[in-house]
């Protein structure tokens, strides 16, 4: 996770404020990510906010919230739905 933000962070420079977008119904993955996407955001001096999303109305108000409280970018976590919704795009 550390690298994909520090990553993140190389090519959108001023994203300060990063939106991470999990899919809660991944319960193998959600709590390590969280953890480790606090701890990397604070490595690289970044705010993140922890968008849960694992319906197609939960996604659509994940991306306005996004866009309405100013965050500069998205990171979406790799989990079985969201790849899907995603790889359908």
């Amino acid at each position: 996770m550390a690298k994909r933000l520090h990553l993140l962070r190389e090519l959108v420079p001023r994203a300060a404020r990063i939106a991470v977008l999990i899919d809660p119904a991944d319960v193998a993955n959600t709590e390590t990510t969280v953890r480790d996407a606090k701890a990397a955001a604070l490595a690289i001096g970044s705010q993140i906010q922890i968008l849960n999303a694992n319906t197609g109305r939960k996604i659509d108000s994940a991306f306005e919230s996004t866009a309405r409280d100013g965050y500069e970018a998205l990171f979406v976590v790799a989990s079985p739905y969201l790849a899907g919704v995603y790889g359908a795009l």
